[in-house]
């Protein structure tokens, strides 16, 4: 059995499922959260945090890149069909605005929500982000919840926790 790390390395795989993953994401329309009670958008800024973690910097490992990128179709119904809120988390973030004349740096309230569901015997988390009062809620990014690692010669799954943002 090959490993998704070990496949990822490869660009005959790696490449055509990127773009396969991005024609699949842009073709998403917004939809209804039963969970959050409100629509969901899938703007591109979405799709790129799933291969950047941060904006301007380097590209995540190209094996998380994987996991990601396979679990997009997933995030879709889950966001359509979950009905609770496992996660919540508020913090501020500064972002930069257009003003005429050049940027201003702005501060706002950042609010974070994480739908979880168990999709083929594999928990998945989707991260939804809204900005600011006004801003439409958006897919931030979708996590394989949970890490397999060895521990004295057995197998054990360990939940994922972390910061929503950079997930």
């Amino acid at each position: 059995m090959v490993k998704i790390g070990e496949k990822a390395k490869d660009d005959k795989y790696f490449l055509p499922l990127r773009n396969r993953a991005k024609k699949l994401y842009q073709s998403l329309k917004p939809v209804k959260s039963s969970a959050l009670g409100k629509k969901i958008y899938f703007p591109m800024n979405g799709f790129w945090h799933l291969i950047y973690p941060v904006k301007g910097r380097k590209a995540r490992p190209r094996g998380e890149q994987v996991g990601k990128l396979l679990h997009i179709k997933h995030a879709y119904e889950i966001i359509k069909r979950s009905n609770t809120i496992q996660e919540m988390d508020t913090r501020k973030s500064k972002y930069f605005m257009r003003i005429k004349g050049g940027r201003k740096c702005v501060e706002r309230e950042t609010e974070y929500w994480g739908l979880i569901a168990i999709v083929k015997n594999k928990c998945v988390k989707v991260i939804i982000k809204q900005t600011g009062k006004k801003g439409n809620p958006h897919f931030w990014s979708v996590i394989p919840n949970w890490k397999v690692r060895k521990n004295k010669g057995k197998f054990a799954r360990k939940m994922h926790k972390g910061n929503l943002e950079k997930n």
